[in-house]
């Protein structure tokens, strides 16, 4: 069957539509009718009804309601910034303009009335808002093409030794984007694109180089989004994210077309059709060539209380959906054919003031992978069964206190969290990507009395929901603790420290041993790793502080491995300043400790890293960094040194001074240097390595 004719049905109805909108649109109209009804805004009249969509052409005018002011010398109207005055016909209490070369400006601005004294004094009497069409008759319309060529290119390298060879020396690679935006709107209708062409001179470096190697063009589509409708209705064709649902489809996105209609108030209804994976190029522009490597998917929400949206939304989505194992242009291949079919159902709730928070999912999907050939080899293999299984989760969130006063510049805020998920074995979704046969539970409770954080939470989760008691059961324990305190109290000035504390521990362990699993105690595992971090940093308009300390200690507790223990220890120092504008430098110095119990080494490190900033002028910019990294074991058996370093002088360049998004851009020079030494004296290693490069680029807005 020709994929392009079997999916006729879905595209063909859409390019209808969207032809439709376009023509409504585009299409010129008849120039509207002045309005013969008035506005009386505060104390003027106007003969145009307000809100309603003017003609640039249209005569105006404008009547003071009271008449003018005693002590008023003149009258003046400015629309917008612009002083309209001597555009209008004055007469003591009625002006009047007739446009004629000189149009009313496009767009929505306030028409104001002021009354002027003898002394210059401005007097409001009153304003309306003018809305003006363009001169073709769209309430607003803008357009937008965009082309930008970028350079990226290595002009000298150097490297010892001879084996330390890069995989690219010198080269010089382009780029160049062309991309069309634009926007237009009338008559409650709206029309919007937004597509980019990405043209390169290097292979690897092709929109879909990872989906078709060396075929793949050098010119190609990057990506495209057609989209129009009004306050009833919404067509979108492109690149698009379907779905709002955890486990059956969460912002899926891919190319295809989607509609969304609303027939009343409190009711939308979505449907869409997009391909099995993201592509991007000029094959497949509708996304539906295959109808085996499609996901399509229906949507219903429901907002119970119309005038709060979001008070209490019920939403529920069916996807039918099949992959198969195709490369992606960004990503690999999927292993196997796919195919899932599915429904769920979403709950959001809330209160007036957002102290109670609900968001409840229930998902069912039936999945299976169909028979494929090619994976078969041509060997006998039993058929996957087609299995049924849902998901589900809750989200409850209730601030105990909200915005209470401890002082007048702390608002107290405490918050408590309860989450729930459950994923049953073997559930599975093509268009989201999850962990199934898993359940976790987690409890959270944050507050914040200004500066003053506390964050607090515990989970614990599963495995092998299906209790198989051949397989092992791994049970996670999580519990969390994060604390931040001004160190001055309440009150105290920007400069003052802030201290933090971090505790996490997790403990990960087997539910006993598997029956008739091939398991004995020893493969069981039992650890617990536990972090503690405390900080503490300074920060003013000038200069910038901090000292933080981490421990951690992976405990093995597994029947064999219990001397398999990791402990790590480190100190890091900041420092920084900015001692005039434009100038930032920065400054880090580590020591760490890491130690493997199992096989007594202990390795120390040492780290020191500078990075400065300068603005040397309005349009140039420097910048550099230093780093050094010197790592031996307690026994001095081994050591190894790193270093890097780079500067790069910047400069914006605007060809067009008048019009900055014509021929403007940026130019690059950047040096560095990266060297490595390597010393094992048990062995006799003396390993040194060395690479420096000069680089070059730009980036050219051509406009």
């Amino acid at each position: 069957m020709n994929p392009i004719s079997a999916t006729a049905g879905w595209w063909r109805p859409l390019g209808g539509v969207l032809a439709v909108a376009a023509t409504v649109l585009l299409l010129p109209r008849p120039a509207a009718a002045q309005s013969e009804a008035s506005s009386a805004v505060n104390g003027i009249s106007t003969s145009f009804v307000e809100g309603a969509w003017l003609p640039g052409d249209t005569p105006i005018s404008i009547r003071l309601t009271e008449g003018l002011p005693p002590d008023a010398v003149r009258l003046a109207v400015l629309v917008g910034d612009t002083d309209w005055t001597g555009l209008f016909d004055v007469s003591p209490e009625t002006l009047t303009l007739t446009p004629g070369s000189m149009r009313l400006p496009s767009g929505e601005h306030d028409l104001v009335v002021y009354s002027v004294t003898e002394g210059n004094a401005w007097q409001e009497i009153g304003r309306t808002r003018l809305r003006v069409l363009t001169p073709r008759g769209f309430e607003q319309a803008s357009v937008g093409p965009q082309l930008d060529v970028t350079n990226a290119g290595q002009i000298l390298e150097r490297h010892a030794p001879v084996s330390n060879l890069p995989p690219r020396g010198q080269f010089q690679d382009f780029a160049v984007t062309a991309a069309l935006r634009s926007s237009l709107r009338r008559g409650g209708w709206g029309l919007r694109t937004d597509a980019g062409v990405l043209g390169v001179n290097t292979r690897e470096q092709a929109v879909r180089f990872g989906e078709k190697g060396e075929d793949a063009p050098l010119v190609d589509l990057a990506s495209y989004l057609v989209e129009t409708g009004n306050d009833r209705v919404d067509l979108a064709l492109g690149h698009v994210a379907i779905g709002r649902h955890r486990h059956l489809a969460q912002t899926f996105g891919s190319r295809g077309p989607v509609i969304s209609v609303r027939p009343a108030r409190a009711i939308d209804l979505t449907v869409a059709a997009v391909n099995g994976s993201a592509i991007a190029g000029f094959g497949n522009l509708f996304g539906l060539n295959d109808r085996n490597h499609q996901v399509a998917s229906a949507s219903l929400g429901i907002e119970a209380i119309p005038d709060r949206p979001g008070g209490l939304r019920i939403e529920a989505m069916y996807l039918d959906g099949s992959v198969l194992p195709v490369a992606g242009f960004n990503q690999g291949v999927i292993n196997d054919a796919e195919r899932s079919r599915g429904g769920s159902v979403r709950v959001q709730a809330s209160d007036p003031a957002q102290r109670f928070r609900v968001d409840a999912g229930y998902s069912r999907s039936a999945f299976h992978n169909p028979f494929d050939p090619l994976l078969a080899g041509g060997l006998e293999v039993v058929a996957v069964q087609r299995v049924n299984r849902a998901a589900q989760y809750l989200d409850a969130t209730a601030m105990l206190v909200q915005n209470a006063r401890a002082t007048t510049a702390a608002p107290v805020n405490l918050g408590l969290t309860f989450r729930h998920e459950r994923v049953e074995p073997l559930y599975r979704s093509v268009a989201a990507p999850i962990r199934a046969d898993f359940l976790q539970n987690a409890v959270e409770l944050t507050g914040s009395a200004g500066q003053l954080t506390t964050q607090l939470s515990y989970s614990w989760d599963r495995d092998n929901l299906a209790d198989i008691p051949s397989i092992l059961t791994t049970k996670t324990r999580r519990a969390a603790a994060t604390v931040t305190v001004p160190v001055m109290g309440f009150g105290a000035p920007s400069w003052s420290p802030l201290a933090t504390y971090t505790l996490d521990r997790t403990h990960q362990f087997g539910a006993g041993v598997p029956i008739d699993g091939g398991f004995n105690e020893s493969h069981v595992p039992d650890q617990v790793s536990t972090q503690h971090a405390a900080g503490i940093e300074w920060r003013t308009t000038t200069w910038r502080g901090g000292y933080r300390f981490d421990r951690s200690l992976q405990d093995n507790r597994q029947i064999g491995r219990t001397l398999s223990d990791l402990f790590n220890m480190a100190n890091t120092i900041t420092a920084g300043a900015t001692p005039r504008p434009g100038l930032d430098l920065d400054l880090e110095l580590g020591f760490d400790k890491a130690e493997n119990r199992e096989f007594t080494q202990i390795d120390l490190t040492k780290r020191v890293a500078f990075s400065g900033t300068w603005q040397m002028a309005t349009h140039s910019l420097l910048t550099g960094a230093l780093s050094r990294i010197g790592m031996r074991d307690r026994d001095g058996a081994g050591e190894s040194i790193a270093t890097e370093m780079h500067l790069q002088f910047s400069r914006t360049v605007a060809f067009v001074p008048s019009n900055p998004r014509v021929l403007s851009g940026q130019l690059y020079v950047r040096a560095a240097r990266q060297s490595s030494l390597a010393l094992q004296l048990l062995f006799g290693v003396d390993e040194r390595r060395s690479n420096w490069t000069l680089n070059t680029g730009f980036n050219l807005r051509v406009f």
